[in-house]
């Protein structure tokens, strides 16, 4: 489920994930989630390791703040993705997710 309206206006591109940034700061997240959740629907082996990881990394009480879901914090999201790919602005692959939670699972204690 993607917002097409939104995505129709801006190109694919670092710039675009920017300007879409500005009309509304979570739905590039809810976006890339919906992408992520897809790529995982189709590795049942990572699905427990990606609920733990959910459950981490959500905010507390997030229901309690619009837009109601469990989306981290902005600085949080900005913060990983510059240390992981050099620039806050960018996004990560679905491949690249599924990359990242194969190497969590790796990980005993997640």
């Amino acid at each position: 489920m993607r917002c097409s309206n939104i995505d129709a206006r801006l190109p694919d591109t670092d710039a675009g994930l920017g300007r879409l940034r500005e009309l509304h700061p979570k739905i590039w997240v809810v976006n890339w989630m919906v992408a992520n959740a897809a790529a995982l629907a189709k590795r049942p082996d990572l699905w427990r390791t990606a609920a733990r990881l959910f459950r981490v990394h959500a905010p507390d009480r997030w229901w309690r703040e619009k837009p109601y879901l469990p989306i981290p914090d902005d600085s949080w999201m900005d913060f990983r993705f510059e240390t992981a790919f050099a620039s806050a602005d960018a996004h990560p692959e679905p491949d690249q997710f599924i990359e990242y939670l194969e190497w969590a699972k790796s990980w005993r204690y997640l």
